[in-house]
């Protein structure tokens, strides 16, 4: 099965952020995000705007292309995980 392009993304976002050691709150409030958008993003909820995609690549000190790439398998399996528990 495909993984929806937007739960990706948010995955990646996701295990970027928390691998710098930041809070949602913390980067939400640093690069000019609502955190319930952010919270949406990483959820993969939201459909982000290309500056979006820009602010998030420079917040978490990446290109904008790595935000794209698969997120680990520890990843995927969390968030697969609490996507289950929301059902």
């Amino acid at each position: 099965m495909a993984v929806n392009i937007s739960v990706q993304f948010g995955q990646r976002v996701r295990e970027l952020r928390e691998a710098i050691g930041i809070s949602q709150e913390a980067f939400a409030n640093k690069h000019g995000f609502a955190r319930s958008y952010l919270s949406k993003i990483e959820r993969g909820l939201a459909n982000v705007a290309l500056e979006a995609v820009q602010r998030l690549a420079d917040g978490l000190g990446v290109e904008p292309k790595a935000l794209f790439e698969p997120p680990s398998s520890g990843a995927q399996q969390q968030m697969e995980q609490s996507h289950s528990r929301d059902s």
